[in-house]
Formats: structure tokens, sequence, C-alpha cells
């Protein structure tokens, strides 16, 4: 999973929406291990 590429689409299409994008940061950090340890999920 790429977290900043995913990040810059959703920044282009929401831009100024601080909150979403930041909480959806924090979600797809979260997990980013996990899921790039098993991508099947």
């Amino acid at each position: 999973m790429k977290v900043n590429e995913i990040m810059a689409a959703l920044e282009l299409k929401h831009p100024g929406e601080k909150e979403y994008l930041q909480a959806v940061r924090e979600v797809l950090e979260s997990v980013e291990e996990v899921y790039n340890q098993h991508p099947e999920f």
C-alpha cells in the first residue's frame, strides 16, 4: 500500500478537507504494515 500516493489523489479530490484527510491518513497508516504483509486482505 502506498499511503502517500493514495493521499495525493484524495487531496486533489477533496481540497481543504483537513479533518477528513487527516482521518484517512491515520487509518491508512494504522493498517499499512498488516496490509503490506497480507495484501489478500
